[in-house]
C-alpha cells in the first residue's frame, strides 16, 4: 500500500497549526461538558417544576385506564336472553333438549359464567347415559362404573368427571360422599381446568367468545406506557415506573386467566332456550329428588342440577374440595367413613426419632425437678411490714409459675420417656390404604410436618404418621395400598414399601 507523505518546508507554521486545532478541540470539549450541565441543570429545574403536574397526570391517566377496562367489561357483558318459559307439565309434556351438554347449557342460563353445580350435574348426565350407574339414597349412595355405549366419545370435561370416579372406585364402585376433587389447594386447580374445558367447548360450539380478546389486552398493554411515563417524570425513579408495568401486566394477566366470556349471535339463541328450560324444571319437584332418581328423570334430571334446581341430588355428590379430617375407605372389601387425627402437641414428641425423644424426656426430667424443687424453696411467703407492696405477690406468682411449668414440663418428659423406650429398637409393619396425604406449616425456609393417614381396617379414627423430609418425595399415592415401617408409639415413619 503506498505511503503519503506531505511536504513539511515550514516547521513552526506546522506546530502553530497543531496547537491551534489541539486548543479548538479543547474549547469544544469544555463548551460541550458546560452545555450538558447546563441542560442537566436546566431539566432538574424543568422537572422540579413540573413533577406535581407530572403526578396529578399520572394519576389521572390511571383513572383513566381503570375507567376504560371498566368500560370494556361494561360494554362487551353478555346480553341477557328473553326468559321463555316452556310450557307444560312435568312428567307430561317434557321440553326438547338441546345437544349441549349440562355443564354448558349451566354456563349459557347462568350469563355465560360456569357453574360448580356443573360437575355433579355432568357425573348425572353420564349416569343418564349409561356410563355410569348411581345406586341408593343417602348415607348408602353408590356410584358404579359401566362400559359407554360404542361409538360414544366422552368431551374433555366428561372424561375430567369420569376420571375421578375411575380413581376412587373399589371393585368398580364408589361410594358418592367419597367423590372429591382432592385437597383445597389441588381441587382448586381441578375445578379451573374443568371451568376452561367447558369454555373451550361453549367457544368450540360458537356460543360464547372471550370478552377480553388478544387485540384488546394488548392495546391495554402499550396504553399502561403513558402513566408510567408520568411516573417516572413525577417521582424520577426508574423503579417506581417499572413496579407500575409490572402491576399493570399482573392485572391484565390476572384479567386474561379469568377468561370472562361474551355472547353470540347463536349463544344468545342457545341461552334463551335453556333459560326456558331452566324456568320449566324450577316449576318440577326436582329440589328434593335424589341422585338415583337419574333412572326415571334421565338427563332432565342433570340438566336441573346444572340449573340450579335440585339441590338434594348436588349435595349428596358434591364432588368439591376432600376434607382433611375425614375420608371414606375401601379397606377390607367395605366402604366406611374414617375419621384422621394430625397430632402436634399430643401425644408429646410425635413423629420424632426415639433416641433424640429419649434424651430430651431426660433433660425434661431434669428441668421439671429443678423448677420443682424452685417452688417448693420459695414456698407461700406472707406479706412482712417491711415488705414494699407487690412484691410478696410477684412472689407468690413465681412460685406458681415455677410449680406449673415444672409439673407440665414432668408430665410432657415422662410420657415422653415411656414413648420413646417403648419404641427403642422396636419398629412394627403396618399394611392399609392411604387415606390422605398432607404438610401442614410450611413455608420457604421450612417443609413443614408431613402426615400419611394410613387405614389398616382396625378402627374409625386414624393417627396420621409423620413422615421425614427425606422420605416425603416417596409417599405413596392417596387411596393405594401400601406398607410402611413405623415407630407406633411416636408416630414415626421409618421405611416406605
Amino acid at each position: 500500500m503506498p505511503t503519503i507523505r506531505f511536504p513539511v518546508d515550514q516547521p513552526r507554521k506546522v506546530a502553530v497549526g497543531c496547537a491551534l486545532i489541539v486548543a479548538m478541540l479543547v474549547l469544544i470539549g469544555v463548551g460541550l461538558v458546560v452545555a450538558g450541565r447546563t441542560l442537566e441543570w436546566a431539566l432538574d429545574a424543568t422537572l422540579d417544576r413540573i413533577r406535581p403536574a407530572a403526578l396529578s397526570a399520572a394519576a389521572g391517566t390511571t383513572a383513566a385506564y381503570l375507567a376504560g377496562l371498566g368500560m370494556v367489561r361494561w360494554t362487551r357483558r353478555p346480553r341477557r336472553p328473553l326468559d321463555d318459559a316452556a310450557l307444560g307439565e312435568i312428567g307430561r309434556d317434557l321440553p326438547a333438549l338441546r345437544a349441549e351438554p349440562p355443564a354448558v347449557a349451566g354456563f349459557l342460563a347462568a350469563g355465560f359464567e360456569p357453574r360448580r353445580e356443573g360437575v355433579p350435574a355432568t357425573l348425572l348426565d353420564l349416569a343418564a347415559r349409561g356410563v355410569l350407574g348411581i345406586e341408593g339414597i343417602g348415607d348408602e349412595l353408590l356410584v358404579r362404573i359401566r362400559k359407554p355405549a360404542e361409538g360414544e366419545t366422552l368431551l374433555p370435561h366428561e372424561q375430567r368427571v369420569l376420571d375421578i370416579v375411575r380413581r376412587r372406585a373399589q371393585d368398580g364402585s364408589v361410594p358418592g360422599a367419597a367423590l372429591t376433587s382432592g385437597p383445597r389447594r389441588h381441587a382448586g386447580r381441578w375445578w379451573r381446568e374443568f371451568r376452561n374445558e367447558v369454555i373451550d367447548e361453549a367457544q368450540a360450539r360458537g356460543l360464547s367468545r372471550d370478552l377480553w380478546d388478544q387485540p384488546t389486552l394488548l392495546a391495554f398493554g402499550g396504553a399502561s406506557i403513558a402513566p408510567a411515563v408520568f411516573v417516572l417524570l413525577g417521582t424520577r425513579l426508574w423503579g417506581a415506573a417499572v413496579a407500575y408495568l409490572v402491576a399493570a401486566f399482573v392485572l391484565l394477566t390476572w384479567i386474561r386467566e379469568r377468561r370472562a366470556q361474551r355472547d353470540t349471535d347463536a349463544g344468545l339463541a342457545a341461552a334463551g332456550d335453556w333459560t326456558g328450560v331452566r324456568t320449566f324444571l324450577r316449576s318440577g319437584q326436582f329440589e328434593e329428588l335424589p341422585p338415583a332418581s337419574v333412572t326415571i328423570w334421565e338427563r332432565y334430571l342433570a340438566y336441573a342440577a346444572a340449573f340450579g334446581v335440585a339441590r338434594a341430588a348436588v349435595e349428596a355428590i358434591p364432588m368439591g374440595a376432600e376434607e382433611d379430617r375425614r375420608a371414606w375407605s375401601s379397606h377390607g372389601g367395605r366402604w366406611r367413613e374414617v375419621r384422621i387425627r394430625y397430632p402436634f402437641a399430643w401425644p408429646p414428641a410425635w413423629g420424632w426419632l426415639p433416641a433424640v425423644a429419649l434424651a430430651v424426656s431426660i433433660a425434661g426430667i431434669v428441668a421439671s425437678a429443678g423448677l420443682l424443687r424452685l417452688a417448693v424453696g420459695i414456698g407461700w411467703p406472707q406479706q412482712g411490714l417491711g415488705d414494699p407492696p407487690g412484691l410478696v405477690a410477684f412472689v407468690r406468682g413465681l412460685a406458681v409459675a415455677a410449680g406449673a411449668a415444672g409439673g407440665l414440663i414432668g408430665l410432657w418428659s415422662i410420657v415422653t420417656l415411656v414413648r420413646s423406650v417403648a419404641d427403642l429398637g422396636r419398629t412394627r409393619q403396618v399394611a392399609g390404604q392411604v387415606l390422605r396425604l398432607r404438610t401442614f406449616g410450611g413455608s420457604s425456609d421450612d417443609p413443614g410436618r408431613h402426615y400419611l393417614a394410613l387405614d389398616d381396617g382396625t378402627a374409625d379414627v386414624v393417627r396420621a404418621w409423620r413422615v421425614p423430609d427425606e422420605l416425603w418425595a416417596s409417599a405413596p399415592p392417596q387411596f393405594r395400598t401400601a406398607t410402611v415401617t413405623v415407630w407406633p408409639h411416636l408416630g414415626r415413619v421409618r421405611s416406605l414399601a
